[in-house]
């Protein structure tokens, strides 16, 4: 069903409570910081406009109830970019779980303390140091085995040390090979390579260009660091 411009903007205004009580839920089931509830009105408003091009009054559906679907996935999606980027095995974040205690029970950064707490060896502890900070958004997901993690990394002729150091390589490469626009969007959206979480909003205005550029960008370089891990 296309509408004019006028009409798009009287329909925002008319959904605008159904809207803002969809984000507000949306808001509620995060748990990024970065996100607003500015950001899920945005999305929200990109999922009407979207169902409003796709209704079909001949498919019978009722035009109130396909603009909320339409609305809840739009939503939905924004929430799953968010999620967390990559999954570590049940080995790993045993690892990293002793790696966090050692730091507070040392109350230093020294590596030679902490491999004492933590019992992990120095090399272990520069390592789960560097994967840490590298991808500040990797998931600690205790349901992955070692088999998935290599079947994910698309490898299975490696050590687990060795898959660390490759996937953080692999990640590093690609992200060195986009834009300079698309790294600064992926890092600051996803808060990875030591970046501090942005909104999607606030970059909009720091960086002069509108939402959906945003949003495109971010989808475009998460997507092309999917493809190379």
């Amino acid at each position: 069903m296309k509408l004019s411009k006028s009409e798009i903007e009287k329909m925002l205004v008319s959904y605008e409570p159904l809207m803002r009580k969809l984000s507000n839920e949306y808001l509620h089931c995060s748990s990024s910081p970065a996100l607003e509830l500015d950001d899920f009105m945005q999305e929200a408003r990109i999922g009407l406009v979207n169902a409003v091009d796709a209704y079909d009054s001949a498919k019978g559906t009722a035009f109130s109830s396909f603009v909320e679907r339409g609305i809840r996935i739009s939503l939905r999606k924004l929430l799953s970019e968010q999620s967390r980027l990559i999954r570590f095995p049940k080995h790993r974040i045993e690892q990293l779980s002793a790696l966090d205690k050692a730091e507070k029970a040392a109350m230093s950064d020294s590596d030679d303390l902490l491999a004492s707490y933590s019992g992990l060896g120095i090399d272990k502890v520069r390592m789960l140091k560097r994967l840490r900070k590298a991808s500040s958004s990797l998931s600690l997901d205790d349901a992955l085995d070692e088999r998935s993690y290599l079947e994910f990394v698309k490898c299975d002729d490696f050590s687990s040390a060795e898959l660390d150091r490759l996937m953080v390589k692999m990640m590093e490469k690609r992200i060195d090979e986009m834009k300079e626009d698309d790294a600064f969007i992926l890092k600051s959206i996803s808060g990875t390579f030591g970046f501090e979480k942005k909104s999607r909003l606030s970059l909009s205005k720091e960086m002069n260009r509108s939402y959906s550029s945003i949003t495109r960008s971010y989808r475009k370089s998460l997507d092309s660091l999917r493809k190379a891990l």
